[in-house]
């Protein structure tokens, strides 16, 4: 009976996953496609009309190796970005809805590695700097910089006194929303009521101070490097580098917060023109006049080897974005982890180079497979096997 009782409830398990990635299918297809209805984006797609000899080399790539035609906006709105056409343009749509869902199947993993509190330790035992941590509230616990648990009217003598520090959610910070600078130094300061605003779950860091090469950028925020890294079969790769870069006195260097991003290649010379999400374009900052392309960010090739060290300590998972900046020393700092809804596509803005590179076709092939493969046997696939 009991050996009856424990076979139902793994089949109601079963069947509880194989609804919930359903419906995660149903969602995330809606969620892109109204994305890609907003009348903004339509006004940049609008810019670049595609010929019938583009939209012919589209169909017969992805009939090819996708098993159907596709939507041409996608295509249309990183080409008027960057320019450049090409037909291996990863849409935004498949990678988030399949390429993302399938390579991180484990919603407890995703859960665990999307909180900013947890992150530190994995980072540690892989050898990667993360700006430390003054204070953290997680699940109505307060803990100083060293994990120690500390009553809450403790916190402000933790603070008082310790000029800037940034402040965020550990959970749901996408965009740079609810991140800030707070001078608790200052004695207009309310500690008490920026508790209060920073919500139930948040972080509290010391400042980073960035590299010389990074500042001449920009010197008033922390600006970082967004490296997708992906498990593929045996090996770790990584889809093409962007540097995000604030203006106007922002903080945050996020796109969707107005801020630009511009392709870095891998051994750290910025290329082309930084762009926005709105598809402004700059040769030069507006605010340092500091001239983009061609200047070199000194010790990017460690940021790439420490974002795929990062990766090899969480084999669960398939794909990963990495915030990472330089600090005054030119080490690699860590910033947080993008687990769901990465940024990948940045790359295929600016300057134009398709996120997979040679491998789309394969990668295609893969996703292709996984949506017939039954549920409960998609983890033998896993990674692109």
């Amino acid at each position: 009976m009991q050996y009856g009782t424990g076979l139902m409830m793994t089949e109601l398990l079963r069947m509880g996953e194989v609804v919930s990635s359903w419906l995660w299918t149903r969602h995330s297809l809606n969620r892109n496609h109204r994305i890609n209805k907003r009348p903004k984006r339509q006004a940049i797609i609008r810019e670049y009309p595609l010929t019938r000899e583009q939209k012919r080399e589209i169909d017969d790539f992805f009939v090819k190796n996708y098993g159907r035609k596709i939507p041409f906006d996608w295509h249309r709105f990183y080409a008027a970005h960057s320019g450049v056409f090409c037909a291996q343009y990863f849409p935004e749509y498949i990678f988030y809805t399949y390429f993302e869902r399938f390579m991180n199947p484990e919603d407890s993993y995703n859960e665990v590695l999307a909180d900013k509190n947890f992150l530190p330790y994995v980072a540690q035992a892989a050898g990667v700097r993360m700006p430390r941590t003054v204070l953290s509230f997680s699940k109505g616990l307060y803990r100083d910089g060293d994990g120690r648990p500390m009553d809450r009217d403790s916190v402000p003598a933790l603070l008082k006194g310790r000029g800037k520090l940034f402040c965020k959610p550990s959970r749901g910070s996408f965009g740079g929303k609810r991140c800030f600078c707070l001078d608790f130094g200052h004695p207009e300061t309310d500690i008490d009521a920026a508790l209060e605003g920073l919500g139930r779950e948040f972080v509290i860091q010391e400042l980073v101070g960035c590299a010389p090469s990074i500042k001449a950028v920009y010197p008033d925020a922390v600006n970082t490097f967004r490296v997708t890294t992906y498990r593929w079969k045996d090996g770790y790769y990584v889809i093409p580098a962007v540097m995000r870069i604030a203006r106007d006195g922002a903080v945050v260097d996020n796109a969707s917060a107005g801020g630009m991003f511009v392709a870095i290649s891998d051994d750290g010379y910025l290329r082309g023109d930084a762009i926005t999400m709105d598809n402004q374009r700059f040769a030069a900052h507006p605010d340092t006049h500091l001239v983009f392309d061609g200047h070199r960010i000194d010790g990017f090739e460690k940021v790439r080897e420490a974002a795929l060290r990062m990766h090899a300590m969480l084999p669960p998972m398939g794909v990963i974005g990495w915030d990472f900046t330089l600090d005054e020393q030119g080490r690699p700092v860590l910033i947080e982890a993008n687990i769901m809804r990465n940024m990948f596509y940045f790359c295929q803005m600016s300057p134009g180079i398709p996120a997979f590179g040679e491998r789309t076709a394969e990668v295609l092939q893969w996703i292709r497979k996984m949506k017939r493969i039954p549920y409960h046997e998609r983890r033998e696939h896993a990674f692109g096997n």
